[in-house]
C-alpha cells in the first residue's frame, strides 16, 4: 500500500452559512471519490474541511457525528486576512442548547373549532385537520394546505368568533358570504385532481409531495415499523440546536417507549444524512413523556442508546445515496433504519425494503 493522505475541501468566507453546512456532503463524496481513484496506490484515511473563522460552529456539530470508523474527520477554522488557520476538536462542542416544542392539547382545539372542522370536512371528507398552534388550525387534502381556521374577535364584544381563510400559495381570502362558492369551488377542485389515481402533469397532484406522504404515514405509523405507537405520532415538530432550526417530519416512539424519528423523502435529498445532527441532539434528552406530555416515561425512554432514526422514501424516486455509511452515526444516542417504500406509495404505503447503514461499507451501500 502507497502513502496515507486527506481528501481536503475548503469553502471561503463569501459563501453563506447553509452552503458552508452543506458542502460537508461534498467533501464526503469526494473522500469516497479519491479512495476508488487511488486504491491500490495511496490510502485516504479521510476528510479535512476548512471553513471560514467563526462560522464553523454547525459544521463541527455535524462532523461530531459522523463515523469515525469509516474515516478520519478534521475541521479547520481559517482566518482569510491573516492567513492563519486553528484546528477544532469535533467532539467538544460545549454545551449546546436544544429543545422541543411542546405538544398542543389537540382535544381542546379540535373542540374550540368544532364548527369551522365540520363545515370544512362537510365539503371534502378527506380533508385532514392539522392542530399546529393553540389559536389556529390548518386543513389539509393529502399534505396541501388550503384554508386555516383562526378565532378573530367580534366587534363591540369580549368573545371570539372561528373565522376561515382560504386560498393556495400567496392567495388568501376570508370566507363570507360573498365568496361561498369560490371556496366550494376551490374544495372541488382539490378533491377532483389531487387524489391518487390524478394525472402526474396536473400541479395540482404533484404540490407538496412529502407532505402527501407524511399525511399517509400518520394516519397509520405502523405501516412503517409495526413497533411504534400510534397514540403518540406528531409531525412537523419545531426542533432547536445551538443556532441551527429543523423540522422533524415526524416524532413518535415505540410501543416499549423508545424515541422516533421519521424523516420523509419523495425526492433526491443529497444532504439529507449529514443534516440529521440538528434533530439528533434536540432528541436527545427527550423522553416520551417531555414528547407528549400525556403518559409516564418508561425506563428505556431515557436510555442514550433509545433515539432511532428512519428514513423513509420511495423506491425509485429518492434513492439512497453512496454516502449515507459515512454519515451514519457512531454516536450511542440512535441508530438508523433505511425504509424504502413503494413507489406507488399514494394509493398507500408499503415498505418493500429495509437497509441499516451502519452495517455496511462504502462499497457496499449504494441503494
Amino acid at each position: 500500500m502507497g502513502q496515507s493522505a486527506f481528501a481536503v475541501l475548503g469553502v471561503n468566507a463569501e459563501e453563506t452559512q447553509p452552503s458552508i453546512a452543506a458542502a460537508l456532503t461534498f467533501g464526503i463524496l469526494w473522500m469516497d471519490r479519491q479512495r476508488e481513484q487511488l486504491a491500490g496506490r495511496a490510502h485516504v484515511e479521510g476528510l479535512k474541511r476548512f471553513v471560514p473563522a467563526g462560522r464553523a460552529e454547525m459544521v463541527r456539530q455535524r462532523m461530531a457525528h459522523l463515523n469515525r470508523e469509516a474515516a478520519k474527520w478534521q475541521l479547520d477554522q481559517f482566518d482569510e486576512r491573516a492567513e492563519t488557520y486553528e484546528p477544532l476538536d469535533c467532539r467538544d462542542s460545549g454545551n449546546i442548547e436544544t429543545r422541543l416544542t411542546r405538544a398542543v392539547d389537540a382535544t381542546a382545539s379540535r373542540a374550540r373549532y368544532a364548527k369551522s372542522i365540520a363545515r370544512t370536512q362537510a365539503l371534502v371528507p378527506d380533508c385532514e385537520a392539522y392542530v399546529e398552534s393553540p389559536t389556529e388550525i390548518a386543513f389539509r387534502l393529502h399534505g396541501l394546505e388550503f384554508a386555516r381556521a383562526r378565532l378573530t374577535p367580534v366587534a363591540d364584544s369580549f368573545r371570539d368568533d372561528e373565522v376561515i381563510h382560504f386560498g393556495l400559495w400567496t392567495a388568501e381570502y376570508t370566507l363570507d358570504g360573498t365568496n361561498e362558492s369560490t371556496f366550494r369551488d376551490l374544495v372541488s377542485r382539490l378533491a377532483r385532481r389531487r387524489q391518487a389515481r390524478g394525472e402526474r402533469s396536473d400541479p395540482l397532484f404533484g404540490l407538496c409531495p412529502e407532505r402527501w406522504l407524511e399525511s399517509l404515514t400518520i394516519g397509520d405509523v405502523r405501516t412503517i415499523d409495526e413497533r411504534l405507537d400510534q397514540g403518540f405520532v406528531y409531525s412537523r415538530v419545531p426542533a432547536f440546536a445551538s443556532t441551527d432550526r429543523a423540522m422533524i417530519d415526524v416524532l413518535t416512539c415505540s410501543l416499549g417507549g423508545r424515541l422516533a424519528v421519521l424523516e420523509l423523502k419523495a425526492d433526491d435529498d443529497i444532504h439529507l444524512p449529514s443534516r440529521d445532527s440538528t434533530t439528533r441532539p434536540a432528541c436527545a434528552g427527550i423522553s416520551k413523556t417531555e414528547a407528549s406530555s400525556a403518559t409516564p416515561t418508561s425506563p428505556e425512554a431515557n436510555s442514550p442508546a433509545s433515539r432511532h432514526c428512519s428514513i423513509s422514501s420511495p423506491l425509485l424516486s429518492a434513492r439512497i445515496h453512496r454516502q449515507m455509511p459515512c454519515c451514519a452515526t457512531s454516536h450511542p444516542i440512535s441508530s438508523w433504519t433505511v425504509v424504502q417504500v413503494d413507489e406507488r406509495w399514494r394509493y398507500g404505503v408499503r415498505v418493500v425494503n429495509r437497509k441499516h447503514p451502519q452495517n455496511h461499507s462504502a462499497t457496499d451501500f449504494h441503494g
